[in-house]
């Protein structure tokens, strides 16, 4: 989000980052007037992010896109309580 105010103060966005400010800002004003947010437009707002990482390079290294990698469970046989 720094990055993006930053670019957004220099008007230093390109056309896929100003989307990406326009919509956040949209969802702002949105909860600014009715006291809530539109989850399935923040839903879509970081699916693209999440899908062009050469556009949003920031978000590859955060805290907050670890949150949609989680570790992959591997069902072993030796395993406690393997299931069939």
């Amino acid at each position: 989000m720094s990055a993006l105010r930053s670019e957004n103060l220099r008007s230093d966005l390109t056309e896929k980052r100003s989307e990406i400010v326009w919509q956040t800002q949209a969802q702002i004003v949105g909860y600014l007037k009715g006291g809530s947010f539109n989850s399935r437009r923040l839903a879509d707002i970081v699916n693209f992010i999440r899908q062009d990482e050469s556009a949003f390079k920031e978000w590859y290294g955060s805290d907050a896109a670890k949150l949609f990698a989680p570790p992959v469970f591997r069902n072993k046989k030796n395993s406690a309580g393997y299931f069939f």
